[in-house]
Order: C-alpha cells, then structure tokens, then sequence
C-alpha cells in the first residue's frame, strides 16, 4: 500500500506539473514563477526524504509549508491539491491517523472535483488525471468502490481524448499506455471492496492490455503493473516473472546513480520482490533482495522501512527453523520502530504509530512462547502496549520552571479558548443559528481538530521541558520481577494475551511467571464479550447472559484456575477487547467469578509497577460533585448519593447542582482530598479520547465550559488522593489502539496522582449505583482497603433481589491499586 502511493503522489504531481494551467496573475513575473517553482519542489522533494526517513514530524512540517498560499497563487492552481494528498498519504500510510489523514484527503477530493471541466475535450487527458487522483485518496480512504468509480471515469476521459481530435495523432502504445493501468487500478479496488466477480474482467482486461503493451515494446513500468496483474489474478509464478524483469531493467537506469529518490523505489522494489519470494517459499532469493535492500537503507540513513527489511527476515528464519535467529530478526525490527515511535510529538501520533507496527510484536510474542521463555515474551507484550500512557506515568514528577511554566500556561489557556469557542460556534450551526463568519459544522469541526492536535502537541511540550524527559521512551522495558517482587503472599495478577491462533495466559505471582495456553482465539474472545454485553446491557434482566458468562470463565480463568488456587486477590491486566469485559460476571455454575476473589483491573504489568509505588491509602477528606447542570439528562439519584456519602466524611466539600462546577477542580479542596467522588454524567470520545470528559456545571466567567476533559485531568495535582470514585456513565471506557494503548478518565486520574479509580463500564440506574456506593463508603470507614469494599458492597447488592442481575452491580470495576 505505501508503495503504491508514494508513486502515485509523485507521478501526479509531475501531470500536475505538466498539464495544470498556469497562474496569471495580473503582475505575472516569469523570474518569480521560475524561483518559486524551484521552492515548491525542494520542498516537496525535501518532504518526501524526510518520510523516508523515518522523520514523519519534520515531513508534516514541510509539507504544511507547500500549503503557503503563494503556491497556490502564483504557481499552479490546484497544486495545494497535490500537497493535501501527501499529507494525507502520510497521516494514512505511516502514522495511522485516519482522521487527520481523512481531513487532508477529502481537501484534495474537493480541489480536484473542481478542477474537473467534464464538456471540455481539450481537457480529457487533464481530467483523467484529476480522476485517478480522487481515486487514489478514496484508496487511502479504504472506500475501495468509489476509488474503482473514480478510476473509471478516469477511463473514460481518457477514451474522450483518444476517440475526439486526437484519434489519429497518437500511436498504438501511447494509446494503450493512457488506459491500461487504471484497469487494473479499478479491478484491485473492486476486489478489496469484496466485489471479486465485478474485479475479474477488469484485471483480465488489465492483463491483455499490458501483455499488448510488451509486444508494443514498453519498458520497465508496465512490467511492474503487469506483475501486480497477475498478483491480483493468483498467478505468483508470472507475478514475480515479470517483477523480477522490472527490477533488472530499472536497476540498469543511468539516472539512479545520481538521483536519491529512484535508489530509494529501487529499495522499496526489493523489499516488494522479497515479499514475493516469501509467498513462493523461495527463501534464498528472499534474503537475498533484503540483503541488498538493508544495505542501500542503511547508507542512506531511510529507516522508515528498515524495520519491515528485519520482520520479514525473521519471518523468513522461522520458517526455516533457526527461531533464535527469528528472534534476534525481531528485536532489530523493533528497535527500528520504538526510535521512530520516540520522535514523534502527540500521544495519539505515538500510539496510532505503534498500532501501524504492530505485527513484528505478535510475532515476537508467540516465537518466545513457543520457545517456552515467558518472562522474555511477557517484556514484549508490555512493549507492545503504545506506552504513552506508562510514558507519562515515568515521568509523572516533572517540575517546570516557573517563566516555562507560565508560558506554557498561556498558551494551554489561549488554545483551550480557541477550543471552547469553536465548540460553541458548532452547537449554534446545529441549532440553526447564525455563526461567526458564516463557517457551517464542517468547517467549525475541521478547526476545532486542529486546534485539538495543537493542545495535544502542547501537552507534551511540558513533559519535554526537563531534559531527562526529552525521549519519550524513558522508561525502561518492564522488569517483571521488580512486579512480582511487589506482590504478597495470595495476590496474582494474570495478564492477558489473544491472538489469531489461541490465547496465552501470564501468570505473575510473588514466585515468578508462569504461562497457559488455550485454543479460543481473540475472534471467538471478542464475539462472546460483544453477546454477553448486549444481553446484560440490552434491557431485559434474565439469565439470557449466562451460557456466554461461563464459556468466558471456561477460556480465561480455567486454563489457570491451578495457578491461582491459593490467591484471594486478581489483578487483572485485559488486551483488545477484554477490556470491556466485567470480569467479576464470568461464572462458574452457579458461582461469579467475584464470589472467590478480591478483583482489580490494571492497564498494564508496567503501569502497575508504578501505581503500586504509590502506597496511599484513602484517608482523609472527601471531595465530592453530585448532579451537575448539563444539556445532558439529569441524575436525580446523584445528589441524595453524595449526601449519603458525605455523611460518612466529617468536614467534606460537597457540591450540588448549579455549584458542581468544572472550575472546582481547581480550589486546593480537590489538590487536598483523600477521596475524590464526582456522580455525573461521563462523555466518551473513540476517536479523540484525550477530549472524554465528566460532563459538569459549565462556570462561564472562570472560562470553564462545563467539560473536564482527559487533557485537563493530566494536569490536576492530587498527590494526597487514595481513591477517585467516578459514579458516572461509562466513565471506564478508553479508546484501544491496535497496541492496546488506552486513554480515558481512568487513566487520566491515575497520572494525575491516585493510584485507584472506581469507574463504570455501561450506564446503570442511578438508584442502584447510589445503593452501591452508600456500602462501598461505608466498609471503607469500617477499614476495609477499597477493592476488598467494592466487592463486599458489590456482593451485597447482588444479594438483593431487586439488584441481583449483574446488570446493576457488574460494570462497576476498580483500576489500579487492589491493596
């Protein structure tokens, strides 16, 4: 894929180049002309190196750069097009950041539609490449239909030169050239958009066209597209036959020796043939293009690929049985890619980018647990957690100076009010309101991402002011027996890993790791939590739930209930999806999972090293926000629940109502509390989550819109809080990246100092809850730790017949901390 659209960018720009009509300015200056196209194109090519390097923060930069409107002005119109484009490939194709890549993509879509002159036949070969351009960005988009529309079209235009004025001007091959390739284009789209019966004539028809090509005598280029042909027709043995013609005859072009940028396709080429090779079981020919491809890397400093050269020789080894060697293949490529991750600037850049790589860490995984060395595959599985968030908890103690601080401080306010504003201005355009500047919900929503992205980039300033915090990968690779050397006599934590062929099962317990295996896959995992959470949640309380609840407790808990015979505590540490499971409903017959243990849940075996550090009990004064004022549903139960408590908390700050503000959480009550319990409504984002939120009383005159959001959270001080209660709806759930990263409340309130978090997993009546946390306060004033209490409040609730299905009292978990 990557491959396909870095050509695709730069052969587009070149018709771009060629085709585009010029600028006239009403002072056109041919000189001015000539010297800004030599700056647009060593910005574009200097754009282009840096993602190859690997350096995709400067890339972003320089290719932000190409969109000064002077280009756009004085040079080609349309051009910004081009640049979108390559932003977009490169948010897509390397960052995996769909979004902000979707915001460039469906830019450069508009442009181009625009620069469309569909009457006009002088303009058909214009409008063919306008085509395949909008057709590439809906590639990238994974709207595979509308690209093969879009290719299409492209297609016909092309048919509309070839058939109008020009019919008798051109030869044969040029005729063919202009069409040939965006059938297979389209064909490949069809085929990935499921639709292979409608894919099939266009790829054969591909195929002829550029077997006609050949005998027409057409060189290098159509090869390589008659190679991918056949890889789309499952014919390997003509795909790598003529791939392996167009290396040789490319390899053999003058140009490459002076020219960077075609020694790095010549790279990507080998690294595509080697790939090939893999398919075919060729291994010696594999190794020897990967041989010759890390090479030319390695002198050119393009480490952007490195890590795929390595992953795939240690896939190669593997199959030729040397997995120690695989093993060694592995960690390289992951070396590569955890110095990439350290470059880049935003946590969601960092986690998305791991999701992106993900692969090389399965494999790793499953190598060494094959090679039966848990300990080494357990350190992997941790690595492969994103990390931000143990990134941040390692530098949780960061002092700034005060001038930095203030400056930063500033700017953290400017920016929030940007933010604030443009949220307003969106829920006026939603009202039908009249907006500042006429900008509707689109344009508004498009601003109000970016000024999101530059919050975030800001955030992560402050942990770089300290030079000892400037790498974000300062922490260590998990020492799991500084994890296990903290746990006591009865507590294990089990650690969980599904892939596509099994799951794995860590056990860690104050005498070391231990390993189970079992055969349900994360497919089988993900299907039975997604229909034990619709029937739990879906409105009838029966025991419809029941067969999943126990087949959940037969895959997870049973491989090692052996290992866990003598705990009386689990600290539970999901991947995927069972991070929406409510562990405490899996079922044995007629016993829960909660009947025998003290449960906890933790977002990884590293994170957990440093909340246990923490050793803060949940002593002292309660700070505490019921009902607030919201556009949202009101909780009418919230505010007798926070009466109830607060009796139990002589001297508490309690806030009601109108007085549940956002801006509380900035009085030292809150920096002073040793309990912290907001009852409210929870706001979850998927595709932002540093912007989830606990909906509260907006205060306008302290500039507080009413939102307390993730990013606002990582900057509270509560260094005395034991134990956050957020007796709110869904306030456990976290956006989960493809490197099982998550960020949410949850973990926003553990960076900012405690070491505990009660959430929710759905939203539950707020009778029940309030039923809940009157016994959940109440043995904590007896003495009992806060696990121990949620449980025994949770066991009383489901002793009550009013409240015995798990839907009231199973969504209700604690993070971190169970001691």
């Amino acid at each position: 894929m990557t491959k396909r659209f870095a050509v695709a960018a730069v052969l587009l720009l070149a018709v771009a180049l060629c085709c585009a009509r010029p600028a006239r300015a009403q002072n056109y200056d041919p000189a001015a002309m000539q010297q800004l196209s030599a700056e647009f194109m060593q910005l574009w090519t200097d754009a282009n190196n840096a993602r190859m390097a690997g350096e995709y923060d400067k890339a972003v930069d320089l290719f932000n750069k190409l969109l000064d409107p002077k280009f756009e002005n004085m040079f080609i119109p349309g051009i910004h097009s081009y640049v979108h484009m390559g932003l977009g490939m490169l948010y897509v194709a390397y960052l995996n950041l769909p979004e902000e890549g979707r915001l460039h993509l469906e830019k450069a879509i508009e442009r181009f539609g625009k620069d469309i002159v569909p009457d006009q036949p002088y303009m058909a070969t214009g409008n063919a490449a306008y085509e395949s351009a909008i057709a590439n960005c809906y590639a990238m988009l994974g709207e595979h239909e509308k690209a093969a529309e879009h290719f299409l079209k492209s297609i016909e235009y092309n048919d509309q030169f070839l058939n109008g004025d020009m019919a008798g001007s051109m030869d044969e091959k040029t005729r063919v050239r202009m069409t040939a390739p965006n059938y297979f284009y389209a064909g490949r789209e069809l085929k990935k958009a499921g639709r292979a019966a409608a894919a099939a004539p266009l790829l054969e028809k591909a195929r002829d066209l550029h077997l006609k090509l050949e005998k027409l005598g057409d060189m290098s280029t159509n090869k390589m597209i008659l190679s991918y042909v056949f890889y789309e027709l499952g014919d390997l043995d003509n795909c790598i036959k003529y791939y392996e013609d167009y290396l040789a005859n490319y390899a053999k072009e003058p140009f490459i020796a002076n020219d960077d940028y075609a020694k790095r396709m010549l790279d990507i080429s080998r690294i595509a043939l080697a790939h090939y090779y893999y398919e075919a079981g060729d291994w010696d020919k594999a190794l020897a293009e990967i041989d010759k491809s890390e090479t030319a890397a390695l002198a050119l400093n393009w480490t952007s690929d490195l890590w795929r050269n390595y992953h795939l020789r240690g896939r190669i080894r593997e199959k030729q049985g040397d997995k120690s060697g695989a093993v060694e293949s592995y960690k390289k490529a992951i070396e590569v890619v955890e110095s990439q991750r350290s470059g880049l600037k935003a946590s969601d850049d960092r986690a998305s980018f791991m999701e992106l790589h993900i692969e090389v860490y399965k494999d790793i995984i499953r190598l060494l647990i094959d090679l039966g060395r848990p300990d080494e595959a357990l350190e992997f599985l941790e690595r492969s957690k994103a990390r931000a968030f143990l990134d941040m908890l390692g530098g949780r103690k960061l002092n700034l100076p005060a001038k930095a601080e203030q400056n930063l401080l500033e700017k953290q306010v400017e920016i929030e009010k940007e933010i604030n504003e443009i949220t307003a201005q969106i829920s006026t355009a939603a009202r039908g309101g009249a907006t500042r500047g006429g900008a509707g919900i689109a344009e508004n929503t498009e601003q109000l991402r970016a000024a999101q992205k530059r919050l975030s980039e800001l955030l992560i300033q402050v942990k770089n002011m300290k030079p000892e915090f400037a790498s974000l990968v300062t922490v260590a690779p998990p020492d799991v027996s500084r994890v296990s050397a903290a746990l006591a006599k009865g507590d294990a934590i089990l650690e969980f890993f599904p892939e596509e062929n099994g799951l794995h099962i860590f056990v860690i317990t104050p005498d070391g790791v231990s390993l189970r295996s079992a055969a349900d896959n994360a497919q089988k995992i993900e299907g039975l939590i997604r229909l034990l959470r619709s029937k739990l949640t879906g409105g009838s309380i029966n025991d419809s739930y029941v067969p999943m609840a126990e087949k959940l407790y037969d895959a997870l808990i049973g491989p090692v209930e052996d290992l866990i015979a003598d705990a009386d505590s689990l600290a539970l540490v999901p991947h995927g999806a069972l991070h929406y499971l409510p562990f405490n409903a899996l079922r044995k017959g007629g016993e829960f999972l909660i009947d025998k243990y003290v449960l906890a849940v933790a977002p990884s075996a590293s994170a957990l090293g440093f909340i246990l550090d923490k050793e803060k009990k949940p002593a002292g004064k309660l700070f505490a926000l019921g009902d607030p004022v919201t556009a949202l549903p009101g909780l009418p139960a919230a505010e007798q629940e926070v009466q109830a408590i607060s009796a139990q908390f002589p001297g508490a700050s309690v806030f009601y109502g109108q007085d549940a503000t956002e801006s509380r959480f900035s009085a030292p009550e809150v920096s002073q509390a040793g309990v912290v319990h907001v009852a409210s409504h929870g706001l979850f984002y998927p595709d932002k989550p540093m912007f989830s939120a606990l909906a509260l009383t907006p205060d306008p005159a302290a500039g507080r819109d009413g939102y307390l959001q993730v990013h606002e959270i990582f900057g509270l001080q509560l260094d005395n809080a034991g134990l956050v209660t957020l007796s709110a709806c869904e306030t456990g759930l976290a956006a989960i990246t493809g490197g099982d990263d998550l960020v949410g409340l949850s973990r926003a309130f553990i960076y900012a100092g405690a070491p505990r978090v009660v959430v929710s997993l759905w939203t539950v009546s707020d009778v029940s809850t309030g039923e809940l946390m009157k016994k959940f306060y109440a043995g904590m004033q007896g003495g009992a730790a806060p696990a121990p209490a949620l449980r025994q409040a949770q066991l009383e609730l489901k002793s009550n017949p009013d409240f015995a299905h798990p839907f009231y009292w199973a969504p209700f978990q604690l993070i971190g901390d169970w001691r």
